[in-house]
């Protein structure tokens, strides 16, 4: 009796079989900062209140928009859209400062400054709808803070959080960029980032930032998927005369 099972058709090859030589011709990772912050995925800058991490995320924002390293990591140029939710006013003057010291004007860099819920999914729908608008792909989504993304969102709450971590990573897949969002520390500093651990564990890389004093900084490699983790960057905050006042930068 002939079998009624469907035949197989031997040229779909949905699974394939790759040998070492295979493996050994596939794609090298893509990196954005080199061995630290991949070109597409879901990252986080993350650190105490006063810690520096908005300053910290502006100015890996501003030097990807527009340089060739950042901390002598070599970096992919690409342009930026940063989500500014709070403090609007400091804000522009850090791009200010910024620009001033570095004398260089980014033209890929791009501010959005209205209010984005992430636990709703037709403003994460819209923003992608205004990015692709805008031809805004292979690039770099700041949004800064998660906690003013994501009003009324219990940061404890596994299944609340999953749903802001699933709208973060439809942005990241839409526009083919890296998603990297800003974020507290918890009350106990040494137990990492404030919230679920599911958040941790959905990140290719964490950044998290402290401070030695007011002005003495460091950064370092909380977790990262594909390279090493553990490397430690320092910096100094330092007052920028803009003319009317001064800033750090």
């Amino acid at each position: 009796r002939q079998s009624e099972l469907p035949q197989t058709n031997r040229e779909e090859k949905r699974y394939q079989l790759l040998s070492v030589t295979d493996i050994q011709k596939l794609p090298k990772i893509d990196w954005l900062v080199k061995d630290t912050l991949p070109a597409q995925g879901l990252a986080c800058i993350y650190g105490p209140s006063g810690s520096s991490k908005s300053f910290l995320a502006l100015d890996l924002s501003l030097s990807v928009a527009c340089k060739t390293d950042w901390f002598g990591l070599k970096v992919k140029t690409v342009p930026v859209v940063y989500i500014v939710l709070e403090g609007l006013q400091g804000f522009i003057k850090r791009v200010n400062a910024w620009v001033m010291q570095n004398k260089i004007r980014p033209k890929k860099f791009f501010l959005i400054r209205d209010d984005v819920n992430l636990s709703n999914f037709a403003d994460v729908s819209d923003l992608v709808a205004s990015l692709q608008e805008a031809n805004f792909v292979n690039g770099l989504v700041v949004i800064d803070t998660l906690n003013q993304a994501s009003p009324g969102v219990d940061e404890n709450s596994v299944k609340e959080i999953s749903q802001v971590l699933n709208h973060l990573k439809f942005i990241q897949r839409e526009t083919n960029s890296l998603t990297l969002i800003v974020h507290h520390s918890g009350k106990d500093i040494n137990r990492g980032m404030r919230g679920s651990s599911s958040i941790r564990a959905a990140l290719d890389t964490s950044i998290e930032v402290s401070s030695e004093s007011y002005t003495q900084k460091e950064w370092r490699i909380e977790k990262s998927k594909d390279s090493a983790d553990g490397q430690t960057y320092k910096y100094a905050l330092k007052e920028i005369n803009l003319g009317e006042d001064d800033d750090k930068n």
